[in-house]
C-alpha cells in the first residue's frame, strides 16, 4: 500500500518520473558515505600492514630473525591469524621479553591464540550439563562455598566443572534437602 504522495517503484509511473533534487541529493550523500566508508576500509587495511611490515617487521629484526625470512613468517602468520591486531600484540610481547628463539615463540604463539579462538567457538556451540547444587567444603567456622553462597554446578564441553550463581528468584535447597555435588 502507498499513500496519494508516494509513488510505487514497480509500476511504470515510477521510472517514467525525474528525481526530485531532494531524492538526487539523499542518492549522491547515501553514494558519498559508501565511498567514504570503502576508502576508510581500505586505509585501516593499508594502516595493519605498515604496522606489520613496519615495526613488526623491525623487532623481529632486533630479535636476530632475518629480514626476509621475517617477512615471510609475518605473511604466514597473518595468513593463519586473521587479525592484524591479536599478531601485533604477539609480535610486542615476544620483543618485550627478549625471546632467545622468537620463530619458534611465535609459531607456538600464534597457534595457540588460533586454537583459543576455535575453542571459544567451541564454546557457544558446545553443550554445558547441569549437575545440580554445590557441595560445600567443611571449614572452621561451617560449611564453605566457592563463591560465598551456594551456586550451581554445570559441566562445560571440555569436562571443567564451574560453578553459577543461582538466577535471582530461585530458592537454593538446604544441605539436607542436596548434599549437593563435588568434583
Amino acid at each position: 500500500m502507498t499513500s496519494a504522495n508516494e509513488i510505487d517503484p514497480l509500476s511504470d509511473e515510477f521510472w517514467d518520473t525525474e528525481p526530485t533534487a531532494l531524492e538526487l541529493a539523499r542518492l549522491n550523500e547515501a553514494i558519498e558515505l559508501s565511498r567514504n566508508q570503502k576508502a576508510r576500509q581500505e586505509k585501516a587495511k593499508r594502516d595493519a600492514a605498515t604496522k606489520i611490515f613496519g615495526s613488526c617487521l623491525a623487532k623481529l629484526i632486533d630479535l636476530g630473525v632475518p629480514e626476509r625470512n621475517a617477512r615471510s613468517l609475518l605473511g604466514r602468520w597473518r595468513n593463519t591469524l586473521k587479525d592484524d591486531d591479536r599478531l601485533v600484540a604477539l609480535v610486542e610481547h615476544a620483543h618485550s621479553i627478549s625471546t632467545p628463539d622468537p620463530v619458534s615463540y611465535m609459531t607456538k604463539a600464534v597457534a595457540g591464540a588460533k586454537n583459543r579462538a576455535k575453542g571459544v567457538k567451541s564454546i557457544q556451540k558446545g553443550e554445558w550439563e547441569e549437575l545440580g547444587w554445590e557441595a560445600p567444603t567443611q571449614g572452621p567456622d561451617g560449611p564453605r562455598y566457592l563463591k560465598s553462597v551456594r551456586g550451581k554446578a554445570w559441566r562445560d564441553p571440555f569436562g571443567k566443572l564451574t560453578i553459577l550463581p543461582a538466577k535471582d528468584g530461585e530458592k537454593i535447597p538446604t544441605l539436607d534437602q542436596d548434599p549437593g555435588v563435588s568434583e
